[in-house]
């Protein structure tokens, strides 16, 4: 889970590169002057940091500091098997009707 959650953040984070990226690229072709090429794109990007990681990380504060916080998957606290996996194998072969 926690694996996925951390591809989650990197996709939305690669997301908001591209949103942002875009959005400089519209304004470069549409306005001449800098000011107005620079302002929208740092207000996209401030946006996509606001909405997308400082929000989540407040509110995990708050839930941690409210002891209403999530618990652990039980799996995260068990140890890591370490030797090689078995094989979930029938006792008896499958045969087919007609042997």
């Amino acid at each position: 889970m926690t694996v996925a959650n951390r591809f989650t953040l990197a996709g939305l984070a690669c997301v908001a590169v591209s949103i942002t990226g875009a959005l400089l690229l519209v304004t470069d072709l549409m306005f001449a002057d800098t000011i107005l090429v620079i302002a929208p794109t740092a207000l996209a990007a401030m946006s996509c940091v606001v909405s997308g990681c400082l929000a989540p990380l407040r509110r995990r504060t708050e839930l941690r500091r409210d002891g209403r916080a999530p618990a652990a998957a039980p799996d995260q606290d068990a140890p890591r098997q370490t030797g090689p996996r078995r094989r979930l194998t029938t006792t008896k072969p499958h045969r087919s009707p007609r042997q």
